[in-house]
C-alpha cells in the first residue's frame, strides 16, 4: 500500500520539480537581459558624458586662444609696437608674463595654460611697411595632441590654426585654409612648437591699433592721436613739470558769467577750483583768467589780466579817472596814495592823498593831494582801479 502510494505520487513530485526548475532558468534570463541591457545603457551614457566634456574642452581652448589673442592685440596698442618695432626684422617674442604684467590678463593666470598642458607665447612682425603688425599667438610644451583634437580651435573663428607638418617644413595653417604661416623661416624665423599644437593669427593696421591710444610722443601725420576726446580725471593726482598751460577763450556770447560756476550748490561744488579764460568783447578789462571760489568766478590777479594791475595810473593832482566796467554784482574800486612829492619838503610834513566823486558818469572820481591840511598841484598820486566784491 505504501509502495503503491509511492508510486503514485512520484509522477506528481517530478512535475512539480520540473516547474521550479523552469521558473528558475526564465529567472535567470530575465537577469542576464537586465543586465545587457544595463551595460548598454551605461555604455550610452558614458559615451554621452565624453562628448559633453569633449564638448566643453574644445570651448575652453577655443575661448582661452581668443583670450590670449585679444590680450596680444591690446598689447600691442598699449605698447606702441607698430613705432617701436624695427621693420623687417625677425619677428619678436613676448611671453604671457608680459600681458599679465600689464594687466590685460588676469593675474591668477599666472601659469597659463590650455586643457593640454600647453602655455602660450605672442610673436610681432613689422613688414616694410608700419601700416600693419603681424601678431602670432602659438602654443608650446605641454602635450602634443592628435589632429582630431586640435579642430577644436574652430570654435575661435577663421583667425585660429593648427601646426601642421607636410615635407621638411612646419606650418600654421588657418581653419578652412584660410591661411599659411611658414614656421622657423625667414623673414619672421617664428620658432615651430610642433605638430599638435594650435595658434591664432591677426594682421593689425594702423587704424585699430591707434585709435584708443594716446601717445605721450608725437605720430607723424597723426595729431589726432594726441587729442583727448574726454575730460581728463586725474583723480587727486597732479599736473607736474608744465611749462605752459592754453586756455579756449569762454566768450561772453556763449556763457553767463555768474553762472559758469554752477547753478545749484551741486554745480558749483563741482566747478570749486575751476580755472578757465573768459574773454568779453564789449569790456575787455572784465577779460582775463578766472577761478571759482566758493561758488562763484573770482579773477586770477596776476599782471596779465587783472585790471588790479593793469588799470594804474600815476596822474598829477586833480585828475580825473575813468571807472572800470565791472562784471554784474562787483562795484567799482579805487585806491589812491602818493607817488612823487613835491620839492623842498621839511621834516614833519603832513600828506593826505584821496579823491572825491562816486565813480559813476555823473560824479566821476578826482584824486587830490593834501600838503599840511591844503589842497596842493604840486607833485604826483599812483591810482589804482579795480573791481570789488563778489560775483
Amino acid at each position: 500500500m505504501n509502495l503503491l502510494h509511492i508510486q503514485n505520487l512520484a509522477p506528481a513530485e517530478h512535475s512539480a520539480c520540473q516547474k521550479a526548475q523552469n521558473e528558475a532558468g526564465f529567472l535567470t534570463i530575465q537577469g542576464i537581459a537586465a543586465l545587457a541591457l544595463f551595460a548598454i545603457l551605461a555604455a550610452a551614457l558614458a559615451q554621452a558624458f565624453q562628448l559633453v566634456m569633449d564638448y566643453l574642452q574644445k570651448r575652453v581652448v577655443a575661448e582661452q586662444l581668443q583670450q590670449v589673442a585679444q590680450a596680444a592685440k591690446d598689447y600691442a596698442a598699449s605698447q606702441a609696437l607698430l613705432e617701436s618695432l624695427t621693420p623687417g626684422a625677425e619677428a619678436t617674442r613676448v611671453d604671457c608674463s608680459k600681458l599679465i604684467e600689464a594687466g590685460l590678463l588676469p593675474k591668477n593666470q599666472s601659469n597659463l595654460t590650455n586643457p593640454w598642458g600647453q602655455s602660450y607665447a605672442v610673436y610681432y612682425f613689422l613688414p616694410d611697411t608700419r601700416k600693419v603688425l603681424v601678431t602670432v599667438v602659438l602654443t608650446e610644451g605641454g602635450s602634443p595632441v592628435r589632429e582630431s583634437k586640435t579642430l577644436a580651435v574652430t570654435h575661435a573663428g577663421a583667425a585660429a590654426g593648427i601646426v601642421s607638418h607636410e615635407g621638411n617644413e612646419d606650418f600654421l595653417r588657418g581653419v578652412g585654409g584660410s591661411y599659411t604661416i611658414p614656421l622657423g623661416k625667414a623673414p619672421m624665423q617664428i620658432p615651430s612648437p610642433g605638430t599638435g599644437h594650435i595658434g591664432y593669427y591677426t594682421q593689425l593696421d594702423d587704424t585699430a591699433l591707434l585709435s584708443d591710444t594716446l601717445y605721450r610722443v608725437a605720430v607723424p601725420g597723426r595729431s589726432e592721436l594726441n587729442q583727448m576726446q574726454v575730460d581728463l580725471d586725474l583723480r587727486d593726482h597732479n599736473l607736474t613739470n608744465v611749462q605752459s598751460v592754453q586756455f579756449n577763450a569762454t566768450s561772453v556770447t556763449s556763457v553767463d558769467l555768474t553762472s559758469i560756476c554752477g547753478k545749484n550748490a551741486d554745480e558749483k561744488q563741482e566747478a570749486e577750483g575751476k580755472v578757465f579764460y573768459y574773454a568779453n568783447d564789449t569790456d575787455t578789462q572784465a577779460s582775463g583768467l578766472y577761478t571759482c571760489r566758493n561758488g562763484n568766478p573770482w579773477m586770477v590777479a596776476d599782471a596779465g589780466n587783472s585790471p588790479l594791475l593793469k588799470k594804474t595810473y600815476t596822474v598829477a593832482p586833480e585828475t580825473t579817472i575813468p571807472t572800470p566796467l565791472c562784471p554784474e554784482s562787483q562795484t567799482p574800486f579805487i585806491s589812491v596814495s602818493p607817488a612823487t612829492l613835491p620839492a623842498e619838503l621839511s621834516s614833519g610834513t603832513s600828506l593826505h592823498s584821496y579823491y572825491t566823486g562816486t565813480g559813476t558818469h555823473e560824479d566821476p572820481w578826482i584824486v587830490h593831494l593834501a600838503i599840511n591840511g591844503s589842497e596842493s598841484r604840486e607833485g604826483s598820486l599812483s591810482v589804482i582801479t579795480s573791481c570789488s566784491g563778489s560775483n
